[in-house]
This record gives C-alpha cells, structure tokens and sequence, in this order.
C-alpha cells in the first residue's frame, strides 16, 4: 500500500514514513501549491488545504499543517509560525521568552485524510510537547523551523542536537501513543476499502 502526501518537505515526509514504515505503506511525496488563509486555527488551515486539491488528486492522500503554541506569549505565533520565523527567526522567539519562567509550548500538527472518491475528509490533531530553549542549539539536518530550539518532552535536548536514528526513535514510540493509533487504524482502513474495491 502507498499514501500520497501533499507536501515537499522533507521532514514531514521522513516523519510521516517513521508513523507507517512498520505498516508497509509507502509515502508518496506530492508537491502541491497551496493558498493559505490566515486562520490562527491550524485545523482550518488544514482542512482549507484539503478542499483545494481533493479534485486535483485522483487517490486518497494526506495534508497537514503545523504551528507553535506558547502558553506565557497567549499562544504566539500558533499557525502563524512561518511568518514568524521568517521575520524573527528562531532565536528571535528565544528573546520573547528570556524574562519568562514558563517555557511551555505546544508543536501542534493536524493531518487531514482525503478521500476524493467519496469526499471523505477527516482531521487528527497530533501534537509534540516541550518547551523552548534559552537559546538555538544543535545544527539543522530535518528541516523543521523550530528544531534548534524546540525540547520535546521526555528529552534535554533540542530537536536539532538529536541524531536522526534517535529522531526516528522517537517518532516511532510516538506512534504507540492513543492518538496517532486512531490515525493510523483509519489510514489503513480507508486504504485497504479503497484497494479492495480496485480489485
């Protein structure tokens, strides 16, 4: 079995293929161009994402989008992380946070399956928590914006200063969490009634 993912990045790809290489579903890359809206909501985001293209790809395949929630900046910059990131930079969001005790923040990530078939959409809110970093460490080899100076949980050390087995690793045992076995269960099951009926 394969999944179409509606995406060019690289680390949402070798994520994607850390969820499902156990189920032997192959991740098909599929660059797309996306109009974003401006929604703090990144489920909307999301889902805005999905209704684009769900007549544009001719298979069931995946969408997502991420952003950065942190509590003491009253969830700043949340969908809107990109922008961010592109103006402040990564160390700039360590200095918002230099006078603050609480650290806390949320890498929040929605995938949305589609099935163009039958229209189906349905959303599964994944989320990475941790906290920020005083300052970026590590060197940047997934691609991820924030991995310099996001901790996830569990670990001491940035996203970036893991090695990519130990990247791999954690991914996979996030994969034994509720939340991303209810993704993964409707994944196959949609897939398997998709192929199932091209037979």
């Amino acid at each position: 079995m394969h999944i179409i993912f509606a995406t060019g990045n690289k680390a949402k790809i070798r994520v994607m293929e850390s969820l499902l290489d156990k189920y032997n579903i192959k991740v098909i890359s599929q660059k797309m161009n996306f109009e974003e809206i401006q929604d703090l909501d990144i489920n909307n985001v999301a889902m805005h994402k999905a209704r684009q293209v769900i007549d544009k790809i001719n298979e069931i395949f995946i969408v997502d989008d991420s952003g950065l929630y942190i509590p003491s900046l009253r969830n700043f910059p949340g969908s809107l992380l990109k922008p961010v990131l592109d103006t402040i930079k990564d160390y700039g969001i360590c200095e918002l946070l230099k006078d603050k005790k609480d650290k806390r923040a949320i890498f929040a990530n929605t995938f949305v399956i589609c099935n163009p078939h039958n229209n189906t959409i349905k959303s599964f809110s994944l989320n990475l928590k941790g906290t920020i970093s005083s300052e970026p460490k590590g060197s940047s080899k997934f691609g991820w914006g924030i991995e310099k100076i996001f901790i996830p949980t569990n670990s001491c050390k940035t996203i970036a200063e893991h090695s990519k087995s130990e990247w791999d690793k954690y991914w996979k045992h996030q994969a034994n969490g509720e939340r991303y076995k209810s993704f993964i269960s409707y994944l196959i099951n949609m897939l398997q009634s998709y192929n199932d009926k091209k037979i």
